[in-house]
């Protein structure tokens, strides 16, 4: 309580931003969708043999 708070965490669904932006909050991803979003990606362009 009475603690100034910048942003919020929510996983990677980008409908959350502008409502977050919205009320003056920063958005940030949680770490666990950020890595596995991360991860998708390099096995995508770098698919395993």
């Amino acid at each position: 309580m009475n603690k100034n708070k910048i942003s919020i965490t929510t996983d990677l669904d980008e409908k959350y931003k502008p409502i977050i932006e919205k009320l003056g909050f920063k958005h940030q991803w949680c770490y666990f969708h950020a890595l596995k979003k991360f991860n998708k990606t390099i096995n995508r362009i770098y698919p395993r043999k």
